[in-house]
């Protein structure tokens, strides 16, 4: 008998079957053929072609995350024979063991490309807008960035990145090319993060906006080795606005930097000089789940701060402002030195330097202070310690930061105050530039809701604090511990 090809003869002949061994036999149990049938070679065929379209995406995938731990071989082929070039991936140690110099990051929203480079635009400079909150205010852009020898990607892209919420542009635009980093461009020994800021001169959104997040990648780039050099760059400008002037103070926490192994003070990127490269570009930023009290182990051991150094101390900081005063700070001082705190102190952080502050927060045990970005000093207290968080909710004032200060270990405890004064002068200068506001206008704005979180007039209110409730307060934090 003819072997039987096509598996939809066998089908349609009832004689046809197939035995335990897949081999096709007639009623009678005869051997037809041992020829795999026409539908299952079919199947074979699309199984393998399916499988190497597949297997080539993931070799694909694969290389566009590695590609940027590639070596730039066109840099210098003498690269691998100096052995103190400054761009070299791996430096062998004294242990001789090779230390990779640094890890690619591309996840979450966070970017790596090698050969990224500045260069004046082509043509007229790019006018960009940024929405202040009270204004919206137009700048240049007289440099690009431009990413060299790119295989996958050519041409204008608009990168969207992570950032913290409050940053106030997330795009990066970069011109990615196949081509070669021309041999007339200067390489920088540092490696490059691009970040979006949100208000750099509030300690508050320095810390949490930006310096956490760039540890985290630092860390997991392998960027806080002693010998390691970085470099960051802002998106957008910080000299937009006058009535910004404190928000974008860049050099107010500039102290910290060298912490995390930044060798440049914060500087926008398009004022960085012309044909700058940089080896290695990470645009973006992110706490990658990283534990925050191991970043604040990591700036006291920068520092050179050991809590145990004034463990001795029995101090309640009381935190005093140049807006939102205490106005009866004195009398808590003295409250806080009779319940047993005699090293008690007012302070008013503007007036320390960056160590100072940390110093200064690592030996209190309770910290006080009315509702604002100083408070976030408290997360340098041992564990274990409290925050008295002041605020008057019931006037558009309210407690704001347990969930930055519980996080590192530091209990929040909440002391409300009915007596607050708004101080015109400081809300005149702050939000209005100077312009005096009408008391019938004042009138208005002191029974109705606030316009906005910046025009709020309770925001720049002063306060007094009842001496009672604040020793009920120390008594019930001595309790628990």
């Amino acid at each position: 008998m003819e072997p039987i090809y096509e598996c939809t003869r066998c089908a349609r002949n009832s004689g046809c079957r197939h035995n335990a061994h897949g081999v096709i036999t007639h009623r009678n149990d005869k051997m037809l053929s041992r020829t795999t049938p026409l539908c299952s070679k079919r199947n074979l065929i699309v199984s393998l072609v399916a499988c190497f379209v597949i297997l080539a995406f993931c070799v694909f995938q694969l290389y566009q995350i590695v590609r940027p731990s590639l070596p730039v071989t066109h840099i210098s082929a003498d690269i691998d024979a100096l052995d103190d070039y400054p761009w070299k991936r791996a430096r062998q140690s004294s242990q001789n063991h090779f230390v990779e110099d640094f890890r690619p990051i591309n996840q979450r929203g966070i970017y790596t490309f090698w050969n990224v480079c500045i260069e004046a635009v082509n043509g007229a400079p790019l006018v960009k807008k940024r929405q202040l909150p009270d204004e919206v205010v137009e700048y240049e852009e007289t440099e690009r960035i431009v990413v060299y020898d790119s295989f996958f990607r050519s041409g204008q892209n608009s990168v969207l990145t992570a950032s913290s919420v409050n940053a106030f542009e997330v795009r990066w635009d970069i011109f990615f090319t196949n081509d070669e980093v021309p041999s007339t461009y200067d390489w920088s020994p540092d490696t490059a993060f691009f970040i979006s800021q949100s208000c750099p001169g509030n300690f508050h959104h320095f810390w949490n906006d930006e310096f956490v997040m760039l540890y985290s990648l630092m860390n997991i780039s392998n960027r806080l080795r002693p010998e390691a050099r970085n470099h960051v760059l802002y998106r957008s400008p910080t000299d937009l606005s006058p009535s910004e002037v404190d928000c974008d103070d860049i050099h107010k926490y500039q102290d910290f930097l060298p912490y995390i192994n930044v060798v440049h003070p914060h500087e926008v990127f398009y004022k960085m000089p012309s044909k700058t490269c940089f080896r290695n570009g990470v645009f973006g930023m992110a706490n990658l789940n990283y534990d925050s009290k191991l970043v604040v182990q990591h700036v006291l051991s920068k520092a050179g701060i050991s809590p145990s150094e004034c463990a001795h101390l029995k101090r309640v900081l009381i935190v005093q402002r140049r807006q939102r005063r205490l106005m009866n700070a004195n009398e808590l001082l003295q409250a806080a030195i009779d319940e047993g705190f005699p090293d008690s102190v007012v302070i008013d952080f503007a007036v320390y330097s960056v160590e100072e502050q940390i110093r200064l927060s690592a030996c209190s045990t309770i910290m006080a202070g009315i509702q604002g970005a100083g408070l976030q000093w408290a997360i340098f207290m041992p564990v274990g310690s409290t925050l008295i968080e002041i605020a008057w909710p019931q006037k558009h004032w309210g407690f704001y930061f347990n969930s930055f200060v519980t996080g590192y270990g530091i209990d929040h405890q909440t002391l409300t105050t009915d007596r607050v004064h708004v101080n015109w002068r400081v809300y005149q200068e702050r939000v209005r530039r100077g312009q005096v506001v009408p008391e019938e206008e004042r009138l208005d704005m002191l029974h109705s809701s606030p316009k906005s979180i910046i025009d709020n007039v309770w925001k720049w209110a002063d306060a007094l604090v009842d001496v009672g409730s604040f020793v009920d307060t120390l008594r019930a934090v001595k309790t628990r511990s």
